[in-house]
């Protein structure tokens, strides 16, 4: 899936914002980002999940 990954608001954070709602996402789970190149898919790096700010 496509994603939109910015800065967040210390160094160790990132906000992500995906196009279309994902089902089954939930804190404690891996987030990995992958940028695609023409010969071969390249690590971009990775993380945890954690709550959103506005979420209950």
């Amino acid at each position: 899936m496509a994603a939109r990954v910015t800065p967040g608001p210390s160094p160790a954070t990132a906000w992500v914002s995906v196009a279309e709602p994902v089902y089954g996402v939930a804190p404690g789970q891996a987030a990995v980002f992958y940028g695609l190149e023409t010969e071969a898919t390249r690590l971009l790096g990775g993380g945890w999940i954690r709550p959103s700010p506005s979420s209950p």
